[in-house]
């Protein structure tokens, strides 16, 4: 039965019928009008410079020829005995049109000019797991009435394909968020028939949902109908994890525990010896739960699941039988140890989560995340001094493992440009603004001042002291990574009759 409620019981009809649906599903005539450059032009934010533009399309060089040959693999049957058989390889190689490889090393030099920074799949140096962080917190508040009202739309498109065969831009599952008011989802639902007009990827509304915060329930019915949506509820799943409003449940990781039985169930009847089990848990059980373990500060009851499955495995098999030889911490140790190399999950989540706190102090231009967190979370404040009370369950949790990183982190100055003279642990204090909250009035100095307002010609030049709090601060100065001229000498001078002078005020007894 086709999508008219016409019936087919001719095996020839079926085919046909079959390969029509197909056609006007992946081909046919899928854009309704052409892309007018001319209005495109003010919308293409990414576009790369004249300079860039002649590199693209200059003529191949020998040297790129063989950075290309080196490149790719050559793939072969038998192995090249000699040097002589090398060459001929190579020779066949040279005599194939290879103009791909070319332009895929000329591409990678422009990918950053040209997608965009909310792109992260597919892109080196970015991640994937940026869209769910920022998705998370975007999600923050969904569940509070006294919020603004807003929306998520996730978007599902129907067409993923050209009509030649190749792989047209595809939004398989977006989410994009708006405010939740009529005037905004009808702009956004005009924005979303133009790209169909223009592209030929129309939107599948069976798959699509409008997700609505708790303060947008008067205007629910009006949107979905206005949309043609689904109603979607928290927690929503999208690239393969779950979306909260709130904290993570050991409910919402039921399907990353469901996924690792499926996989140990998999193997029974395979008679799988020790060394086997051992290299299927390192290389098959432990990545499953990467994925989550980079995005989600997992429950302690979680962990303590998979490692129960982790090691009734190895010791078991998937048939059951067998009984633990040691305990579980010495198998999670290095092999040079006496361990078996298998990885500490609560170790390596924490591990995978603060690598997003070094991104953030790093200050990664690349990742929209931080981008976003320095503008709404940090502000004027740094990692180590924010607040982590306040912010969505994921920012909490993340930022609460600044403990653990601050040990392995070791600041030396040099310039100061980088570095916030009161938020930034560069001093063996810490955080001065911790210490000395009054430290930005008594230095005469504001809040989010950095390090090179105190440090002239390679020299520190703090300001007088004016009171006995501050001393400890210049008492104790790390040593810089550039030279003290005659000006750092001078100041220190100065700086050490003025302590003086100070001390023998205190001793006065008037």
């Amino acid at each position: 039965m086709n999508t008219t409620g016409q019936i087919f019981t001719d095996q020839q009809d079926v085919i046909n019928e079959f390969i029509a649906f197909y056609q006007a599903l992946l081909g046919g005539e899928r854009r309704v009008r052409l892309i007018d450059l001319c209005y495109l032009r003010p919308w293409a934010w990414h576009i790369i410079n004249e300079d860039k533009a002649i590199q693209l399309t200059r003529r191949v060089t020998p040297d790129e020829v063989k950075q290309a040959l080196i490149s790719m693999r050559i793939k072969h049957q038998g192995q090249m005995d000699t040097h002589r058989d090398s060459l001929k390889q190579l020779g066949r190689l040279l005599g194939r049109s290879h103009h791909q490889d070319y332009f895929v090393q000329r591409l990678s030099g422009v990918l950053d000019d040209l997608i965009s920074p909310s792109q992260n799949a597919f892109v080196p140096g970015r991640s994937i797991g940026d869209n769910i962080l920022l998705a998370q917190e975007l999600f923050h508040g969904y569940n509070q009435q006294h919020l603004p009202p807003r929306c998520a739309l996730k978007v599902d498109i129907q067409k993923a394909y050209d009509t030649d065969g190749g792989f047209a831009y595809h939004w398989r599952c977006e989410a994009l968020f708006n405010r939740a008011d009529v005037d905004s989802v009808h702009t956004f639902n005009q924005g979303l028939t133009i790209f169909a007009d223009l592209s030929g990827l129309h939107v599948n509304p069976q798959k699509s949902h409008l997700i609505l915060s708790r303060s947008a329930s008067d205007v629910r019915d009006t949107l979905l109908t206005l949309l043609d949506f689904c109603k979607g509820f928290l927690p929503l799943r999208y690239l393969g994890l779950p979306l909260l409003a709130s904290r993570l449940t050991i409910a919402d990781c039921r399907p990353l525990l469901l996924k690792i039985d499926s996989r140990i169930k998999g193997w029974d009847g395979i008679m799988l010896s020790f060394v086997g089990r051992v290299q299927l848990i390192k290389s098959v059980l432990i990545a499953l739960q990467v994925y989550w373990a980079m995005a989600f500060i997992l429950p302690k009851t979680i962990i303590r699941e998979i490692e129960k499955r982790l090691r009734s495995f190895l010791w078991k098999g998937s048939n059951g039988g067998g009984y633990a030889k040691v305990s579980w911490q010495q198998v999670c140790r290095p092999i040079n140890e006496g361990g078996l190399g298998i990885r500490d999950l609560h170790a390596l989540n924490r591990g995978l989560m603060s690598r997003h706190l070094w991104r953030i102090i790093s200050a990664d231009s690349t990742s929209l995340w931080v981008d976003w967190i320095f503008h709404y979370r940090l502000r004027t404040h740094s990692v180590w001094t924010v607040s982590n009370r306040t912010g969505s369950w994921g920012w909490r949790k993340l930022i609460r493992l600044w403990g653990i990183l601050q040990q392995f982190i070791e600041y030396k100055i040099g310039s100061g440009a980088s570095f916030s003279l009161w938020h930034d642990p560069w001093h063996e204090l810490g955080p001065l603004i911790l210490r000395f909250p009054m430290g930005p009035r008594h230095r005469d100095t504001l809040p989010t001042a950095f390090l090179n307002t105190v440090i002239m010609e390679g020299a520190w030049c703090w300001p007088p002291i004016t009171n006995m709090e501050s001393v400890e601060i210049t008492h104790s100065l790390p040593i810089m990574e550039v030279r003290i001229g005659l000006y750092g000498l001078l100041q220190g001078v100065r700086s050490l009759l003025l302590l003086l002078m100070l001390f023998f005020v205190r001793l006065d007894p008037q």
